[in-house]
């Protein structure tokens, strides 16, 4: 008979199994089968997994990738083609705006319909913002703390960000011009 103690640990290696960004990424791009020639953007604290799970499936088909995550969540060296961007979580500062206007860079200099294969995961909308003309990045810090002490559920906070962004929403397709994302 397997004890309580050896039961809970294998449920938390299989917990963590699942959502390793890596394997996530990797088994849904190898169930789709398809290796499409694409670019990458990858954002998030699990940035680094994800863009490593797609290059596992890709291999040689990324041109080249922006990847934008948490100041010090990137362990590897990556490819000359990876651009790495830090930004600040879970509170915005300078260093997320800078990496909305990179992002923003980064779509706008893509070749028309070039396909863009987008990894998001959790922390993306505290790492990279373009904040609406009414709205400052003390403010959004201030309404981003203030939901922090009080105890918000992250979906309340996403809103909130969403409602004050250029970008968030799905307003990041005005940005893509004659692009296109892969659908997967």
């Amino acid at each position: 008979m397997t004890d309580h103690r050896t039961l809970l640990l294998e449920m938390y290696a299989a917990g963590l199994s699942a959502v390793n960004g890596e394997m996530a990424v990797y088994q849904a791009l190898l169930a789709k089968g398809k290796r499409e020639a694409c670019h990458v953007v990858a954002i998030g604290k699990a940035a680094e997994a994800m863009f490593i799970g797609a290059s596992r499936h890709l291999n040689t088909q990324i041109n080249s990738v922006l990847l934008i995550t948490k100041h010090g969540h990137v362990t590897v060296s990556q490819p000359s083609y990876v651009q790495v961007v830090e930004a600040a979580h879970p509170v915005p500062d300078e260093s997320s705006l800078a990496a909305g206007q990179i992002l923003l860079n980064y779509l706008q200099t893509l070749p028309d319909h070039a396909p863009v294969l987008f990894l998001i995961s959790g922390g993306t909308s505290s790492l990279v913002e373009v904040l609406d003309a009414g709205w400052s990045l003390p403010r959004l810090q201030q309404a981003t703390q203030a939901m922090l002490a009080n105890g918000a559920v992250i979906s309340d906070i996403n809103a909130m960000r969403r409602a004050l962004s250029l970008i968030k929403g799905g307003k990041l397709w005005e940005y893509l011009g004659n692009g296109r994302s892969l659908v997967y």
